[in-house]
């Protein structure tokens, strides 16, 4: 059997080439692919990585917003307070916004920064966990552009579990 030289990336059925070859073909391409990317990952990855430094949860705005938005009680000389921290370093303190809402019992920061070149927002609106003293919540804007609200947190009194049997009534 003749085979016609096929130029490397063409593959297609044509006289004299079966469906098995075609198959071949392209499975040895994607090995020699394969075998190069391995090769040259391999020669550059010492480099490739040492580039990469990890970061601590205390280091990056975003985590440390995600940390905190998910556990805002914390503990400081024995006491317990609420604490949000959130990355609002585009915007200026006086376009920051900070309200509770008595009713729902959230918390909502939205700001707004618009200029000739660049307009953006920010919304987050959270739950307050029970036991927060919204009416004594403080807001601090950090050099950094970090968001604190802290506030007083009295636990609230947990509910004494107690097993119960229900009657079941019929007609």
């Amino acid at each position: 059997m003749v085979h016609e030289f096929i130029p490397p990336g063409i593959i297609f059925w044509g006289p004299g080439i079966r469906c098995h070859q075609c198959l071949e073909i392209l499975t040895g391409s994607c090995r020699k692919l394969s075998n190069s990317l391995i090769e040259c990952f391999v020669r550059n990855s010492r480099e490739w990585f040492n580039n990469f430094r990890p970061i601590g949860v205390r280091e990056h705005p975003s985590q440390i917003e995600a940390y905190r938005v998910l556990n805002p009680i914390v503990e400081e000389d024995g006491v317990k307070k609420f604490l949000l921290e959130l990355d609002v370093r585009r915007f200026k303190p006086e376009e920051v916004i900070v309200k509770t809402n008595a009713k729902e019992n959230t918390l909502t920061v939205q700001a707004k920064h618009k200029d000739d070149e660049t307009n953006f927002e920010y919304l987050r609106k959270v739950t307050l966990p029970q036991g927060v003293v919204s009416k004594d919540m403080t807001c601090h804007f950090t050099s950094d552009g970090i968001l604190q609200i802290k506030a007083p947190y009295n636990a609230p009194q947990e509910a004494i579990a107690v097993d119960t049997e229900i009657p079941v009534k019929h007609e």
